[in-house]
């Protein structure tokens, strides 16, 4: 997907319903949420030093509920896909690179 440049949104992120972050609770100890200059709020983990986008209260199962199982449909689904979607013949296995160092 690419990013919008008008709207500076990631596409993976457009269309979505924005979650109120009040309705979540606070930020786990250690934690802190700021703004990045183009607008999108990502989370500080002071605790290990790292930064992330992704909100660390949706990591509570609590909030979120819980993982949706594994399904044999799908497995069913993608054996049937990859029987008929056979790779054609005239298509061959491999390519020739040729790369010069200037």
């Amino acid at each position: 997907m690419q990013d919008d440049p008008r709207s500076k949104i990631p596409a993976h992120l457009r269309g979505k319903t924005p979650v109120d972050s009040n309705d979540l609770g606070p930020l786990p100890p250690g934690w802190e949420e700021r703004t990045h200059t183009d607008g999108r709020v990502f989370f500080i983990n002071h605790n290990i030093k790292k930064t992330q986008w992704e909100d660390p209260r949706m990591q509570n199962v609590a909030i979120t509920g819980p993982a949706v199982p594994y399904s044999r449909d799908y497995k069913r689904k993608y054996e049937f896909f990859r029987r008929k979607l056979k790779k054609q013949t005239d298509i061959p296995n491999k390519f020739e690179m040729k790369l010069r160092r200037a």
